[in-house]
């Protein structure tokens, strides 16, 4: 339905045509050959082929020049790029501790992947990985340059084990270092990891390795699977279906099995909505399923008031799995602050913006009202957002946000004025024929449209 409002509008404008809207699909792009329409994900197995696989630390990340278009058989914008690392362990036993490895990355323009396009990898200060790596020239490189799970998650203390003698049992024990001694945001990417994995599921072998060090640490499991449910993707199922299926081959599964009885779900509850900040949409799509628990009800106030980053959105979830929830109050006056704060979330100030459109008093709109005719001249990065959530909700109120805006004659985007996005807005709301056209429509048109829109709005009682 919000697409479909988005769309209407973009062509209203005459921003998007029929032929236009197109699904942008990522390619794969394997070391040799490439096969485009899939995205080549790297299994553990392939990983262990690389001469050597190590353990580092990132300690320094310089871009180089970009590469020259034509050069790859890519058309992505790509740079080549340097990262100094710090070696912290690996098989074989390397005798340096630092090594300088050459990789590729984005260039200057990358506005999003499309066929054709390589997925590079992105390596920031700081970041702790397995990089399976090639000596090549003189150079270290990456074994696998190209493609998903290429690198893979790693923390830096070693495993309490003896080393491994193999790469994949190299590679295994990795998994089970960050998954058992690992920080929440460890486990977190990687969970992510293992999900973008080809298959979908963790090898066997993982299994008995994470219950012979986990035991019966819950609180480890009920971290284990939030961040394994976190990366689901919707629709999903039930977290019993989820904890019962057969057999139990994905990490969320498996977690879920450990708990007991007595903490289940209430331990996953708990760690859903007290790290909603790191996956907030996770925590969302997971916590829509209890929206009238106990615990729910009991811990989202304080998150609200806190205010925690992603309470605002978390609990839109809520409220729209049960319109007659109570926490509709706490969200409401979360809402108004999390517009006022300017370092809110794009996620929780879109949610307030619904949240009060949809469940607010007459009275608490017009302060939406107020606010947003402030944020005209004096946050125009709110404004917008405000705006872009309305084109998504249905009349009166969006006819009463839009009518504020058909006065404003600045600039949005190339010759496309504030007042048309508005006057556009209305007229498929209203299914009115103001006269908006197309993009290019001269300027002239574009006035008397908003003229007309202006003139309706004000037969409504609108000011």
């Amino acid at each position: 339905m919000q697409c479909s409002r988005a769309i209407a509008v973009l062509s209203a404008l005459g921003l998007i045509t029929g032929c236009s809207v197109r699904i942008v699909l990522v390619t794969t792009l394997i070391a040799a050959p490439s096969f485009a329409g899939f995205v080549k994900v790297w299994r553990l197995e392939e990983l262990a082929q690389a001469p050597v696989l190590a353990v580092c630390r990132v300690e320094r990340v310089t871009a180089g020049a970009d590469v020259p278009a034509g050069n790859m058989r890519w058309r992505t914008s790509t740079r080549e790029m340097r990262a100094v690392l710090t070696v912290l362990r690996s098989l074989p036993i390397l005798s340096k501790n630092t090594l300088i490895v050459s990789y590729y990355s984005y260039g200057k323009v990358h506005g999003g992947l499309s066929q054709s396009d390589a997925l590079w990898p992105r390596l920031s200060v700081g970041d702790t990985r397995v990089f399976p790596l090639v000596h090549v020239s003189g150079q270290w490189r990456l074994a696998m340059e190209e493609g998903r799970n290429n690198i893979m998650p790693a923390i830096a203390p070693p495993r309490p084990e003896a080393p491994s003698k193999t790469r994949y049992d190299f590679l295994v024990g990795e998994l089970v270092n960050a998954l058992c001694w690992g920080r929440y945001r460890d486990l977190y990417e990687t969970a992510l990891y293992l999900r973008e994995s080809e298959w979908g599921l963790v090898p066997g072998s993982l299994m008995p390795l994470l219950r012979q060090n986990i035991a019966s640490d819950w609180q480890r499991w009920a971290d284990i699977a939030a961040c394994s449910l976190a990366n689901l993707g919707t629709p999903r199922r039930t977290l019993a279906e989820i904890r019962a299926a057969v057999p139990p081959r994905s990490l969320a599964t498996f977690a879920l099995r450990q708990l007991s009885e007595r903490g289940y779900p209430e331990l996953v509850i708990r760690r859903m909505i007290h790290h909603s900040d790191l996956h907030e949409w996770g925590s969302a799509a997971t916590l829509q399923e209890f929206a009238k628990h106990p615990l729910v009800l009991r811990l989202m106030p304080a998150r609200l008031r806190g205010p925690a980053p992603g309470a605002v959105y978390v609990t839109s979830w809520i409220i729209w799995a049960d319109a007659q929830s109570p926490l509709v109050a706490d969200a409401l006056g979360a809402s108004f602050n999390a517009l006022r704060n300017p370092s809110c979330t794009y996620n929780d100030r879109y949610a307030a913006t619904n949240l009060i459109l949809e469940k607010a008093s007459e009275t608490q709109f017009a302060a939406l009202l107020d606010q947003f005719r402030a944020t005209q001249q004096n946050d125009p990065k709110l404004y917008y957002e405000i705006f872009s959530a309305v084109q998504t909700k249905k009349p009166p109120r969006v006819i009463r946000v839009c009518a504020t805006m058909l006065g404003d004659r600045r600039i949005f985007s190339g010759d496309m004025r504030f007042c048309d996005l508005a006057g556009a807005t209305l007229q498929v709301v209203s299914k009115e024929k103001f006269g908006f056209g197309p993009w290019n429509q001269p300027l002239a048109e574009r006035d008397q449209a908003v003229h007309k829109a202006s003139r309706w709005a004000q037969t409504q009682g609108v000011k």
